[in-house]
């Protein structure tokens, strides 16, 4: 895979689904750094250079969303991909306005629907 050696911020409250998606990333050759909570992911964005941002949207400290504005101000955009079980059209008018969300994953995770979407928002 062209793009094996990328970093990978996955968050995601649900320690099941983090544990998941680093799995299923890690053996395509990807670097992974976790966080369970919007805080940490703040965090781990800021101290690491991360290539795609993975993070679960319904999360107890801080939502999706609210991670998405404090990620704004990073030196540059790194792409989001949502990772949720919840939808609506108030997400989806939200996700279609933000500049760092290119796609989103439903729950419960698919292994073919994450790789190629990892794949595409890598590529663009």
């Amino acid at each position: 895979m062209g793009d094996a050696g990328k970093t990978i911020l996955v968050v995601d409250d649900n320690k099941d689904a983090v544990e998941l998606m680093e799995e299923i990333l890690s053996d395509e050759g990807y670097k992974i750094v976790t966080a369970y909570s919007g805080i940490q992911a703040i965090e781990q964005a800021k101290k690491n250079e991360v290539d795609l941002i993975l993070l679960d949207l319904m999360m107890p400290d801080f939502t999706g969303m609210h991670v998405t504005l404090f990620l704004a101000d990073l030196p540059r955009v790194v792409p989001i991909i949502i990772v949720t079980a919840w939808d609506s059209a108030e997400f989806r008018a939200w996700a279609d306005e933000s500049k760092q969300v290119v796609d989103f994953i439903p729950k419960p995770i698919d292994r073919a629907d994450l790789l190629g979407k990892v794949s595409k928002a890598l590529a663009a």
